[in-house]
Parts: structure tokens; sequence; C-alpha cells
């Protein structure tokens, strides 16, 4: 008898201890009557490249500094004409 307690308490000393067990989550909500279910989405959006995703068109590049430097252009030669025109009047 007292060899099989002394045997039973070594067992319980070397067996391993059970983990204590982790806090659930709560229980959802039950869903109310005339409202819908709403979930809201988890991450971010997969919403795509944008409109640089396939990079750019270097002929629409090239045309529209042509259209810009045109623009300058132009409004400085308005202006050097109408300072011109200031003075001689």
């Amino acid at each position: 008898p007292e060899r099989a307690a002394a045997a039973a308490s070594a067992a319980a000393e070397q067996a391993p201890t059970a983990a204590a067990p982790s806090p659930a989550r709560p229980a959802p909500a039950p869903p109310q009557e005339g409202r819908p279910q709403v979930r809201a989405p988890r991450g971010a959006p997969d919403t795509g490249g944008g409109s640089t995703a396939n990079g750019a068109d270097i002929a629409l590049l090239a045309l529209g500094g042509l259209g810009l430097a045109g623009a300058v252009g132009t409004g400085g030669m308005a202006l050097a004409r109408r300072r011109r025109d200031a003075t001689q009047a």
C-alpha cells in the first residue's frame, strides 16, 4: 500500500499540468428583426494599382510638354507685345 501511494504521487508530480484554457470570444449578439446583418471587412481594400500601374505613355507626355511650352511661349510673346505697345503710346 505504501509503495502504491508513493508511486501514484511520483506519477502525479511528473505528469504535465494542463494549460489554462484561453478566454473564449464572446458570442455574437443575435440579429435583430428588421435590421440587416452587417459584416465589416477585414484588411486593406484591394483597389488595384491606380492610374500609374501600367507606366506612362511617352508620346502623351511629349505632347503635353509641347503644349505647355507653347502656352508659356505664347503668353510671353503677348506680355512683351503689351509692354512694347504701352511704352510707344
